[in-house]
């Protein structure tokens, strides 16, 4: 059976968990307003739109126990400008970053193998991301209107990459 957990105050979400671990899915938010949040190093999943419109949400912390993160997890999360994603994470969901306007820089870890679709649109201050040589699978649009990012070129083409291989990802 799972067991619906209510926040601890400095954590600020909702858990759905078990006996086992009672922390197991970040839920949700305790409100749309919150500036922080530290989650759970017990949790393994983001649940879809978790901190969807929480725009007052500056910094996030990806624990390496996260494996995954849902769709539109923190879209919408306009002043989020710091965000770190810890290894363990394997799939970050369709539009997760989606509209988060203050991100200027991403590394994606090595235990990432799938990007959803759509995943940075509108991150209008993303300038560079660092993609591993790990992805197995990226998503469609993943960097629509993101104006200020910078690509590699190579012979008239995008790319994106990481310091040994520039040229990962054909955009």
């Amino acid at each position: 059976p799972f067991t619906y957990i209510l926040p601890i105050s400095r954590y600020n979400c909702k858990y759905l968990g078990n006996d086992e671990n009672p922390y197991l899915i970040l839920m949700e938010t305790i409100s749309d307003d919150i500036t922080e949040c530290i989650i759970y190093d017990k949790a393994k999943f983001i649940n879809k739109n978790a901190f969807r419109d929480c725009e007052n949400l500056t910094s996030i912390t990806i624990p390496e126990s996260i494996i995954s993160i849902g769709d539109y997890a923190f879209e919408n999360c306009k002043s989020l400008a710091n965000l770190i994603i810890f290894e363990g994470v394997i799939s970050i969901g369709d539009s997760a970053f989606r509209e988060c306007k203050n991100l200027t820089s991403i590394t994606i870890p090595e235990s990432v193998k799938s990007i959803g679709n759509e995943v940075f649109v509108f991150c209008e201050k993303l300038e560079n991301i660092t993609i591993p040589d790990s992805i197995i699978s990226i998503g469609e649009n993943l960097f629509l209107e993101c104006v200020n990012f910078t690509y590699n070129i190579y012979d008239n083409a995008k790319y994106i990459g990481n310091s040994n291989n520039p040229y990962c990802v054909l955009i």
